[in-house]
């Protein structure tokens, strides 16, 4: 008897693909099942660097920043998108082709500052990693995906947006 599997298995990225499209097109509407994390972390002890940007479909946002290197303590910030806000930012996701990339990632040197994309819609999940620091892409010899770079600079503005 061969092993053969019945099904194909579960593609996570082609899932939600599918589900923001149809969300950016207004067949669907984003819920508390969808979320997106943006985190950037790294750094040795006592000089770490952490930023935790948390959306959920419902335009609830959270984030939380610990910055180490400026004597700043764990602050979060709550902040609140529009349905059609969080639509647009499904659409910037979608033209930034970053769900079309199959590789989440390649692994870093420690204390690199890590950033890494997630995007889930219940239990299918996918998740992106890339240095976050420029200095650290040139002497790891690492480029910047177009499509990470461009999600990272959105993020970074709403997280400018939330704190000031």
């Amino acid at each position: 008897m061969h092993s053969k599997p019945s099904q194909h298995p579960f593609d996570s990225r082609r899932h939600l693909l599918t589900n923001i499209k149809l969300i950016v097109e207004g067949k669907d509407r984003p819920s508390k099942d969808h979320k997106i994390l943006y985190k950037i972390s790294g750094g040795p002890p006592r000089r770490r660097l952490e930023y935790l940007l948390e959306i959920r479909g419902t335009g609830s946002v959270t984030c939380h920043i610990l910055d180490e290197l400026r004597g700043q303590r764990r602050r979060t910030f709550k902040h609140r998108l529009s349905e059609d806000e969080v639509r647009e930012l499904f659409r910037e996701m979608i033209e930034s082709r970053l769900l079309e990339n199959i590789s989440p990632g390649s692994r870093f040197l420690p204390d690199s500052l890590v950033g890494s994309i997630s995007i889930e819609y219940g239990q299918p999940k996918i998740t992106y990693y890339f240095l976050a620091d420029e200095q650290q892409r040139h002497d790891q010899g690492l480029e910047l995906n177009p499509s990470l770079a461009k999600m990272d600079s959105i993020f970074q503005g709403l997280i400018s947006q939330i704190t000031e």
